[in-house]
């Protein structure tokens, strides 16, 4: 059926030329693993600006403290000291988990398993048998 004929049928006038296809854009969805890379790439980089901020803070706060000489400062300055460790740790954990992930992903692909396959019929194959366990 033409184009004119069914544009007679609904009594309207066709459009010339071929009509716009637009295909719908697909968002292909990222993997498991690709999303909890992001996320530890997100972790780790929050904790090296943390760190960065907590070096300032341990800096002006040991100047403080050796001006002052308040024990409340040097109180402080531990604190802030060992928050700081404490966050260098977990970038390296979080390096760790990033690392067994990748390790993971390499030790679950599938490997190559080679099959043989005997054809033939069953007395070959017990003749062959027989002169594999002869040898």
């Amino acid at each position: 059926m033409s184009s004119n004929s069914i544009a007679k049928a609904f009594d309207m006038t066709p459009l010339g030329g071929e009509p716009d296809i637009i295909l719908p854009k697909i968002n292909q969805a990222k993997s498991s693993t690709s999303k909890v890379m992001d996320d530890f790439e997100f972790v780790r980089d929050g904790l090296i600006d943390l760190s960065k901020t907590l070096d300032g803070a341990v800096q002006e706060t040991a100047s403080l403290a050796s001006m002052s000489q308040d024990p409340d400062q040097f109180d402080v300055l531990s604190k802030l000291a060992t928050t700081r460790l404490q966050t260098l740790k977990g970038i390296l954990e979080v390096q760790k988990q990033i690392r067994s992930i990748d390790q993971g992903d390499v030790e679950g692909k599938p490997q190559v398993i080679n099959n043989n396959l005997f054809i033939g019929s069953t007395d070959q194959l017990q003749k062959f048998l027989q002169d594999k366990s002869k040898k």
